[in-house]
């Protein structure tokens, strides 16, 4: 076999495991990103994200009650829990590997991990109304500390 044979079929070997290489880190990152995915629709991560614009919604129509209802439910009809997890995959993707990926996805699915998933939006709704109890107070503490120290008048 000559020389320039042996180069050429060496370029191809190398040629075809360059593909195979690329092919297969393809095929891991969309199967992180499928996993990513999975996690995210089992957990209800998205319709959290969609109850909480929801519940700043419902707050905008009481503190701006000039404004039409239909106003607001035009916006919710724009928003969908899909284009918040397109948002969502890559900060996953940053943030844990594969494998931590897959050991959360086997998590939630023990009986504990359910409860978990099926608690989250009672906790969230309880806890932005909780939050919102404790920003009042915070605010008239602020206020009444304002006055207190002669920056605004009572």
């Amino acid at each position: 076999m000559s020389y320039a044979k042996l180069g050429t079929m060496n370029n191809r070997i190398l040629i075809a495991l360059i593909l195979v290489l690329v092919a297969g880190n393809t095929l891991s990152a969309q199967s992180k990103e499928d996993d990513i995915r999975k996690l995210l629709v089992m957990t209800g991560s998205a319709d959290l994200g969609i109850q909480m614009m929801d519940y700043i919604l419902a707050s905008y129509t009481e503190l701006l009650p000039e404004i039409p209802l239909e106003f607001f439910e035009e916006i919710r009809q724009v928003v969908s829990a899909e284009s918040l997890i397109d948002i969502i995959v890559p900060i996953y993707d940053r943030h844990f590997t594969h494998e931590e990926i897959k050991d959360v996805i086997a998590f939630y699915n023990t009986p504990t991990g359910q409860k978990f998933i099926f608690s989250m939006p009672s906790i969230t709704s309880e806890s932005m109304a909780a939050g919102e109890v404790w920003g009042a107070e915070l605010g008239r503490k602020i206020y009444h500390k304002l006055v207190d120290d002669g920056y605004v008048d009572s």
